[in-house]
């Protein structure tokens, strides 16, 4: 594999193609993703903007490789939905499709959804933003030839989201292994309009009024219920981080579904769908290639995979009685360690 260019050598390769304008540009990288190097550059007095290359290894325990050309699917992305919900993506500074690398505007005093969510915080209002935006995208793209050309090839979804998130449970739990197989047969068909694939609250970034959504490697023409499956799993495994806020979560999963519903005129067309992939995702979090690092418990991950293996035996599971029943239970659960 050959290696990335250090920042050093990166710098330098910025400066010689204008992208910045001294050699001298501070470079202060930034963390929380695993599949990039995101720089902070402060670029002379008064310009600060970040900037983003892909790696090939992604930074986490199990080996997981992927092409370095989602970061110009990435771009695209930023620029399609800057067309009809500019303020929702960040302001693209400069592209390099050579270098694989682009710089946009650093969004001074905005918050990261997921650090506020893991203390309990839930706003209401920004889980109506976070169902607008996504209902909104999906409809404005949907059905659109174009750009299911641009962003099709599922062989580039599948190496990022299908096989590490489901294929990655075919091992360990066998009992669904034909459930598993016909959801990556489906999803490798299934075109309908642009999805961000990655729409977790670790990618969202606020001011408390505008919601900017982030890394967008993952950008494909696909199913519109893989984003908001993507999305709830998150807050759901949040809510059993914090059983103190259960009721606030809640409220939160009521208000982002009701924002959804009410921008889609296809969400009804969803609810089966997410009743497979809501928890096989749950799964996926606790032992597919990308666990989530919150929830490192032996009961923690246990309550995961039993819900959803209850959840998956279940025939008439809806999105509601998932949603209730996964409350009830949490209850329950928080009820009985409090007295031990």
């Amino acid at each position: 594999m050959k290696a990335s260019p250090s920042a050093s050598e990166f710098r330098e390769q910025l400066v010689a193609r204008g992208h910045l304008s001294s050699i001298s540009a501070e470079f202060q990288a930034l963390t929380g993703g695993v599949s990039s190097e995101i720089y902070l550059v402060k670029d002379g007095d008064d310009r600060q903007i970040v900037v983003k290359r892909a790696l090939e290894k992604l930074k986490v325990e199990q080996d997981w490789f992927a092409d370095r050309k989602r970061n110009l699917y990435e771009q695209a992305f930023f620029e399609v939905v800057s067309s009809f919900a500019s303020p929702n993506v960040p302001a693209i500074l400069f592209q390099d499709s050579e270098l694989l690398a682009f710089g946009m505007e650093y969004l001074e005093g905005f918050s990261c959804w997921k650090d506020e969510l893991i203390l309990g915080e839930c706003d209401q209002h920004l889980g109506r933003l976070a169902g607008e935006f996504l209902a909104v995208m999906h409809e404005e793209t949907f059905g659109d030839e174009n750009l299911e050309r641009r962003f099709g090839g599922y062989s580039r979804f599948r190496e990022l989201r299908v096989t590490p998130y489901l294929e990655a449970l075919l091992p360990t739990y066998t009992e669904f292994n034909e459930l598993i197989q016909s959801e990556v047969s489906r999803l490798s068909t299934c075109s309908e309009c642009l999805i961000h694939g990655d729409y977790s609250p670790k990618n969202i970034l606020h001011n408390g009024e505008r919601l900017v959504a982030l890394d967008a490697e993952v950008a494909y023409y696909g199913d519109p219920a893989f984003d908001l499956a993507f999305l709830l799993n998150h807050l759901f495994l949040k809510s059993l981080h914090s059983p103190s806020h259960l009721t606030s979560f809640s409220a939160l999963i009521d208000a982002t579904l009701k924002a959804y519903g009410e921008h889609s005129v296809r969400f009804d067309l969803l609810g089966s769908r997410m009743t497979i992939l809501l928890p096989l995702l749950m799964l996926a979090r606790i032992d597919g290639k990308s666990p989530v690092e919150y929830l490192n418990t032996d009961s923690q991950k246990r309550f995961v995979r039993d819900f959803a293996a209850e959840t998956l035996r279940a025939a008439d599971s809806s999105l509601q009685s998932i949603q209730s029943l996964w409350f009830e239970k949490l209850a329950t659960l928080s009820y009985d360690n409090t007295k031990h």
